[in-house]
């Protein structure tokens, strides 16, 4: 099995990304950002970080998508 270190922060942006993908069908940084009540650039930091982890899939100024792994993640089961 494989492990995965997330913060407790990340955990919350794989959440939000993972409930927005299922309720709006995109994720955007502004709604991530607006979900968290935090900084659109406070976001694109965090995306960077978790895209470094192979859990999403994302190109500048674009939608990011959750990929398998990011999903397990964001689903609690991948540990």
């Amino acid at each position: 099995m494989n492990y995965l270190k997330l913060t407790k922060s990340m955990e919350d942006y794989l959440e939000v990304m993972y409930n927005l993908e299922k309720e709006k069908g995109i994720i955007r940084v502004v709604d991530i950002a607006e979900e968290l009540n935090v900084k659109p650039s406070s976001v694109v930091e965090a995306v960077d970080k978790i895209y470094k982890l192979d859990l999403i899939s994302r190109e500048k100024y674009k939608e990011i998508k959750l990929n398998e792994k990011g999903i397990k993640a964001a689903k609690g089961s991948y540990t």
